[in-house]
């Protein structure tokens, strides 16, 4: 079942799947993901694409007005450079292949990562929920509407069809 459109609960859902799933995972990462200069308003619908089939099938992007972006990973803090890098470097190629477009730089940084312990009590995952809150909130209502204003559509398929029409952008 699909959770509602609430960026916790599907948040909570997602740390429930990768604890659980086929591959239980250990740890999980929070990361924001921003444009430089954030004047790019018209460019946050690609970054935002670009990000959603970038990432890893077992991460979640998220919109978040504080940062731009919210990506929880399940990718252990060792591993979260080469993880940063990647993008970094995908970005670059993405950017460089759009001749036309003028494209932002994009910023991202680890916010932290934190184990996932077996869910046994209302406490569990306490500072990892108030790191991920308190991006998803954002700064004042004023300030987020710029971020808010796309449309999302969360789509799950594992068909190879399916995701290639995925990264074709629809106006």
């Amino acid at each position: 079942t699909l959770p509602k459109d609430d960026p916790a609960m599907v948040f909570e859902k997602h740390l429930v799947w990768l604890e659980t799933g086929a591959e239980p995972r250990q740890t999980v990462s929070l990361m924001a993901a921003s444009m430089e200069p954030r004047s790019f308003l018209d460019a946050g619908p690609v970054v935002e694409e670009f990000l959603q089939r970038t990432v890893r099938g077992h991460d979640l992007v998220l919109p978040a007005p504080a940062q731009g972006w919210i990506i929880v990973s399940a990718c252990p803090e060792h591993e979260m450079g080469e993880f940063i890098r990647r993008l970094l470097d995908e970005w670059h190629d993405f950017s460089r292949n759009c001749p036309g477009a003028d494209l932002p730089n994009l910023v991202l940084s680890c916010l932290g990562t934190w184990q996932l312990p077996d869910r046994r009590g209302p406490g569990e995952h306490g500072s990892l929920r108030h790191q991920f809150m308190r991006q998803i909130r954002g700064p004042a209502p004023t300030e987020s509407k710029r971020f808010n204003t796309f449309r999302h559509v969360l789509v799950v398929d594992d068909d190879a069809e399916v995701n290639m029409c995925l990264s074709l952008r629809l106006e």
